[in-house]
């Protein structure tokens, strides 16, 4: 099942919320971070919050220069997210209209998941929670950039091709 990052995102504010803090939580600009809040800006229980979040499963890297949170997944919880997603490629949909997500969930799947780069699972997390015009839009800049960067060496994105094969899956399920 793909994860649900708005769900997810609630229950961080909740989170962030209970503690005192009045904050705002949104997606974060950059595919370095899921998330990014301003409650360090606005509240002083720093240690006690960011222990809650790690108990959440959430890790914090705070931005030195705008005193700003850009929150993620800690390793850890990528990892059960992980045990949940599709390790082998799906078929090809039947609809036509996903077969560019096909074509960029296969180039991902074929590189070992040692080589691992989560910028690109972050970024789709994050179109998923668009329309899905818009993240099929997407996808084909995304698709040129991934060969690109395999054609140059760079490091795979094997999350990014489960998270895109969970999808794929259940749009076939939906017919």
């Amino acid at each position: 099942m793909t994860p649900d990052l708005k769900k997810e995102q609630a229950e961080v504010f909740k989170l962030l919320q209970k503690a005192g803090g009045n904050c705002f939580l949104r997606m974060d600009q950059s595919d370095d971070a899921l998330w990014v809040t301003d409650f360090p800006r606005r509240n002083t229980q720093h240690h006690a919050v960011l222990k809650l979040l790690e108990l959440h499963g959430i890790s914090c890297c705070a931005g030195e220069k705008n005193n700003l949170w850009h929150l993620d997944w800690s390793a850890q919880r990528w990892e059960e997210i992980a045990v949940e997603l599709p390790q082998q490629i799906p078929t090809i949909p039947i609809r036509e209209q996903y077969h560019v997500a096909y074509a960029l969930c296969r180039l991902w799947m074929l590189h070992s998941e040692n080589e691992q780069d989560l910028r690109p699972a972050r970024r789709l997390l994050k179109l998923m929670t668009e329309q899905e015009e818009k993240l099929l839009r997407a996808i084909t800049a995304i698709h040129e950039n991934a060969a690109a960067l395999l054609r140059n060496g760079e490091q795979g994105a094997y999350m990014a091709g489960r998270i895109l094969a969970a999808w794929l899956i259940e749009k076939e399920m939906q017919i």
